[in-house]
């Protein structure tokens, strides 16, 4: 199964408060491997390739994008093989959950979770606006 940006995510907007992620869904959260919680403003970040000999990424050099940078909760961040991450921390404002500045810095952009005989891919990257669309 693939699964891409929003995919792991539930927003709670309610002006003028900050937006909420309720974790209203973790059996769908503990599937993908991660549950969005809150992104930096959009400004590039770097992404390096985390296991280059992996046929999903191999020959994927070290890139910039001008993303939507996802900070997540990984529900067993052990059984997640990372392909690509990025290092941040800092604070995330206009968010419920704003302060990361003493979290683990690398997040993941993409990776593989296996379950059952089959895995699960996800990619964060994504926003509309970074594809082209307005």
């Amino acid at each position: 199964m693939a699964s891409a940006h929003g995919t792991n995510s539930a927003l709670d907007f309610d002006p003028p408060n900050p937006v909420g992620s309720p974790r209203c869904f973790p059996i769908w959260a503990e599937l993908l491997g991660s549950q969005f919680i809150s992104h930096p403003p959009i400004a590039p970040f770097p992404v390096q390739v985390s296991d280059p000999d992996h046929w999903l990424v191999e020959g994927i050099e070290p890139f910039e994008t001008d993303d939507e940078l996802y900070l997540c909760e990984y529900h067993d961040r052990d059984s997640l093989h990372p392909l690509m991450q990025t290092e941040w921390q800092g604070e995330t404002p206009g968010f419920v959950d704003s302060d990361w500045t003493d979290c683990d810095p690398v997040h993941l952009i993409m990776y593989l979770k296996s379950h059952g005989n089959g895995k699960i891919l996800y990619n964060n990257l994504g926003m509309p606006r970074t594809l082209g669309y307005d």
